[in-house]
């Protein structure tokens, strides 16, 4: 039997590892949008509309009156029914899932602040379906000057568009959306329109938006272009989005 050479023995190889690698699952996003389009007898309110949001995104949605704004909005919120194309918010699809992942700040004259109403009726609204808005960490997070016995009616135009923002906050949806952000504002209030939408998305809530012109600070974009007769111009990054 012939003998070892001195010295160290050899070591022994590690066995392979028979775990497979984790393959890391990629985030949901907030909205995933795939060739949206709603029809009515008179013709196409908007069509072939495709965007993808992460968590935390913000969505701007522009066009002139009538290009179908007010209805994608309704329709991202699953409040309006869709004629062609794939919507998901959050994984849900179903409308019914849909709406209770979104809350709707304003859209159109469809749904929005009741006038004759005061701040407190509105909070107390809130709570009534299950919301609660702290007016505090309201007034923090977004710069709200409002308190609960000023009438709606009264308020400045921006108070009024930030408590909506506020409001829509209270159930914890994954998606915001917004109409005619920039309606009745001046460039101050819109300047703080804009960082008050800043500070949602900052603290994980994604928001679509509205308005005649593109959104600043938008992660993406979407142009509805001249109206419903031709078909959007298709979704672009916004200045902020990585490459």
């Amino acid at each position: 039997m012939s003998e070892l050479p001195p010295g160290p023995l050899p070591e022994t190889p590690p066995a392979p590892d028979p775990t497979p690698p984790e393959v890391p699952i990629p985030p949901v996003p907030a909205l995933r949008a795939d060739r949206l389009g709603l029809r009515t007898r008179r013709g196409w309110v908007f069509r072939d509309v495709s965007a993808e949001l992460p968590e935390g995104g913000l969505l701007g949605i522009h066009g002139p009156a009538g290009s179908g704004r007010s209805m994608l909005l309704l329709a991202l919120a699953g409040r309006a029914a869709l004629t062609t194309g794939r919507l998901a918010v959050a994984g849900a699809r179903r409308p019914a899932e849909v709406r209770r992942r979104v809350g709707v700040a304003r859209i159109g004259g469809a749904i929005g602040l009741e006038p004759g109403l005061t701040v407190g009726d509105h909070l107390t609204e809130c709570a009534r379906f299950g919301g609660s808005v702290d007016l505090g960490a309201a007034a923090a997070l977004l710069r709200l000057q409002v308190e609960p016995s000023d009438l709606v009616e009264d308020l400045p135009a921006v108070e009024a568009l930030l408590l909506a923002v506020a409001l829509a906050t209270a159930t914890r949806p994954s998606l915001i959306v917004v109409d005619d952000l920039s309606a009745g504002l001046t460039s101050a209030d819109c300047a703080r329109a804009h960082a008050a939408l800043g500070s949602v998305t900052a603290a994980g809530t994604a928001v679509a938006a509205t308005d005649s012109v593109p959104l600043p600070g938008a992660d993406v974009l979407v142009d509805l272009g001249s109206g419903s007769d031709g078909p959007p111009l298709p979704a672009r990054r916004g200045r902020h989005e990585k490459e």
